[in-house]
């Protein structure tokens, strides 16, 4: 197969596309497709996601407090999404 995505695409990649030998069109170009010589339109290269790492290689320090208790759970829910902000940036 020829393709000008050879600098892009390599064997087995999985790539997202459209199949116009089968492709159901209802409009004026169907003879126009037909008579094309393209077989397939490809849209995006599929790149599957890796999972996350759960462990940080890294740890927030913390000042003493001062004042009231408070609720734990929502401290640790805060610096919990604290934390994925950061990796995401």
């Amino acid at each position: 197969v020829r393709s000008h995505l050879g600098h892009v695409l390599h064997p087995g990649d999985y790539v997202l596309g459209y199949d116009l030998r089968s492709i159901n069109l209802a409009c004026a170009d169907d003879e126009a497709l037909e008579k094309s010589c393209l077989e397939v339109v490809l849209v995006r290269k599929h790149v599957e996601k890796k999972p996350k790492k759960k462990k940080r290689s890294w740890a927030l320090r913390r000042l003493a407090k001062t004042g009231g208790g408070g609720n734990k759970d929502r401290e640790d829910q805060d610096l919990e999404d604290f934390q994925q902000e950061i990796e995401e940036d």
